[in-house]
C-alpha cells in the first residue's frame, strides 16, 4: 500500500450521513418521550396480567405466554420505529409529521410490551 492510497484512506469521509443521525435521534427521542409519558401516567407496578384470568393456577405458563405477548408487541414497536425512521429519511411514503406519529406509536407499543412482560412475573 503506497502513501497515496493510505492518504486517500485516511481522508475518506464518514459513511454515515448527518441525515441518518438526525432521523435516528428524532425517532428515538420521540419514542422515549412517549414511553416516559406513559410510564408516568399509566404504569402499574404489577403490570398487565392478561393471561392470569385464563390460567389462574399455572404460573409457568402465565410467565411464558405473557413474555411471548410482550415480545410480539416489542417486535411490532420495532417495526413501527423502523417505519418512522424511513418516513423521516424520505425512504417511505409519508411526511415528517407522520414519522413523529409513528414514533409515538412505537413508544406506546414499547410501553405495552414492558407492562405485558411485567405482568407475567
Amino acid at each position: 500500500m503506497g502513501w497515496k492510497s493510505l492518504f486517500a484512506l485516511m481522508t475518506r469521509q464518514c459513511c454515515v450521513s448527518p441525515t441518518v443521525v438526525v432521523s435516528l435521534s428524532v425517532v428515538t427521542l420521540v419514542a422515549i418521550a412517549a414511553l416516559g409519558g406513559l410510564m408516568s401516567v399509566a404504569h402499574r407496578p404489577e403490570g398487565w396480567a392478561i393471561v392470569k384470568f385464563a390460567m389462574p393456577n399455572n404460573t409457568m405458563a402465565i410467565t411464558v405466554v405473557q413474555s411471548l405477548l410482550g415480545l410480539c408487541v416489542a417486535i411490532a414497536g420495532a417495526g413501527q420505529g423502523r417505519k418512522a425512521f424511513r418516513q423521516w429519511n424520505g425512504d417511505q411514503a409519508g411526511s415528517r409529521s407522520n414519522a413523529v406519529v409513528s414514533a409515538v406509536i412505537a413508544g406506546a407499543l414499547f410501553f405495552a410490551a414492558t407492562e405485558l412482560v411485567r405482568g407475567g412475573w
